[in-house]
């Protein structure tokens, strides 16, 4: 049923093993995170914290383009840097794997533009990281939920930011209406083509959209939405979106309201979207 449901009407599917990574080189939110072969790969974020003489040089205030990666096949060696984001430094990126390949675009900073619309490719050949720029974004935008199917990459909505509030309605001018309902599709072996509109989602418009794929269909789950008067808010429905036909189709609701951007990698055996 598409009905919101009791959260104790929710049964418990797995059970999962937690265990301990190697910590982070510093404190960070919002970065970018998705697998590159064997590697665990960071971009990008912000940190929120400061230096002080407890933890020093852990926790510096300030947007990052630093990318660090992690052996996940020799985990004992730690995270280490890897060639930096070629943009500004932003939070809030959108973006998946395809082909052994990270897609990132859009995020944003407390400087201007604000919002961004770049895009790049981040790969492994030969043992050296390569970044490569990408089509931009129709308009600027962050925290899109992203997922690949094959070789195309689908974004769902977004938010817009100047400096003092975020947009999910439209964006920040006004001209792009129900940003954040927008369905855009680029061809990762048809680059030259560029971003395509597709049919938007027939749901709240929303940024922060969790996001899986499964048999070929993309799952969008939750996400944040802003008010006309500008306040904020979760939200609970959910929907899943089949490219074949164009066609959106609601799920049942979450059992409470969530936001929070994923790159559609987290499904187990093919059915478990893993939030």
């Amino acid at each position: 049923s598409p009905e919101p449901q009791p959260q104790d009407s929710v049964p418990q599917m797995l059970s999962l093993v937690w265990s301990a990574g190697p910590p982070m080189p510093q404190g960070m939110q919002d970065n970018h995170v998705s697998v590159i072969g064997n590697w665990l790969v960071s971009v990008g974020g912000f940190c929120g914290g400061y230096d002080d003489d407890w933890k020093p040089g852990r926790y510096p205030r300030g947007f990052l383009n630093k990318v660090w990666g992690l052996d996940l096949s020799n985990q004992d060696k730690g995270w280490v840097e890897l060639p930096p984001l070629p943009g500004a430094p932003r939070q809030g990126m959108l973006g998946t794997r395809v082909q052994a390949a990270l897609h990132v675009w859009g995020g944003f900073s407390y400087s201007e533009p604000y919002t961004y619309a770049d895009g790049y490719r981040f790969s492994r050949t030969d043992g050296e990281w390569v970044w490569d720029a990408l089509p931009a974004l129709p308009s600027p935008v962050s925290w899109s939920g992203a997922a690949a199917v094959g070789s195309r990459i689908y974004c769902l909505g977004g938010a817009d930011y100047d400096s003092e509030n975020f947009y999910t309605l439209r964006d920040r001018t006004g001209q792009v209406e129900r940003l954040g309902s927008r369905l855009i599709a680029l061809d990762t072996n048809n680059l030259e083509a560029g971003w395509r509109t597709l049919t938007p989602c027939p749901g709240t418009p929303r940024a922060l959209v969790a996001t899986g794929v499964v048999d070929g269909r993309l799952y969008f789950i939750g996400g944040f939405a802003v008010s006309e008067t500008g306040s904020y808010c979760n939200v609970v429905d959910s929907w899943r979106y089949d490219p074949a036909t164009d066609t959106w189709e609601r799920l049942r609701d979450l059992p409470i309201s969530g936001s929070g951007t994923s790159p559609g990698l987290s499904v187990y055996k093919n059915r478990y979207i893993l939030l």
